[in-house]
């Protein structure tokens, strides 16, 4: 064997009403990854525990359970144990988007702004690596995801500084989204302007 592959394949028990299946394979994935560490392959233990991080947050959405995406970042994070920033820069971005990601979704879930300020970090830790100079496409994703989770943060708090870093982030995108180029992506991004923009008119006295 030559090393495991990342989970391409339907799932047994994504089509059925318990999760069951989904437990039972959750915890394969764990002991394939207790089994790797090992055997001295940490590499193989990395993809299981990326696998697993997957699992999990489908577990946490079938079961509408955020302890469950909470598992999931932690396996991401197990998996960037070796998937280091220097070491696999692409495969560190990797869990750490989907780290980022699982962070603004818990903050929906949330009253406060706890989980909406971690994803901020991850995201901006994210864009450290996935530059503008090196790929724009990427970095306008990433920078527009940190945008609406600084807006998401910011109309949750009395304070102006998370919304204009959101503003600020959004302008920023709306640069590698021109309109005459990305029409789709130019108004989703205005959109997201547009709501920090109301949010942060709010805490302003007149228009």
């Amino acid at each position: 064997m030559t090393g495991v592959q990342t989970c391409a394949l339907p799932i047994s028990g994504v089509g059925e009403s318990t999760t069951d299946r989904l437990h039972e394979a959750a915890d394969a994935f764990r002991a394939s990854a207790e089994a790797f560490a090992h055997a001295g392959r940490p590499a193989d233990r990395a993809i299981a525990q990326d696998n697993l991080g997957d699992l999990l947050l489908l577990i946490g959405q079938r079961e509408q359970n955020t302890d469950r995406w909470i598992d999931a970042i932690a396996a991401y994070r197990s998996a960037q144990t070796f998937w280091t920033r220097d070491r696999a820069a692409a495969d560190w971005a990797h869990a750490q988007s989907k780290i980022a990601d699982t962070f603004a979704e818990i903050g929906y879930q949330e009253i406060g702004t706890r989980s909406f300020d971690e994803a901020v970090v991850a995201y901006r830790q994210l864009l450290e690596v996935r530059t503008r100079q090196a790929d724009p496409v990427a970095w306008s994703r990433t920078m527009s995801a940190l945008g609406v989770a600084l807006a998401m943060g910011g109309e949750r708090t009395t304070g102006n500084e998370r919304l204009d870093q959101a503003i600020e982030a959004h302008r920023a995108v709306l640069e590698e989204r021109p309109r005459e180029r990305v029409p789709t992506l130019w108004a989703a991004s205005t959109h997201n302007l547009a709501y920090a923009l109301w949010r942060r008119g709010e805490q302003e006295k007149g228009t």
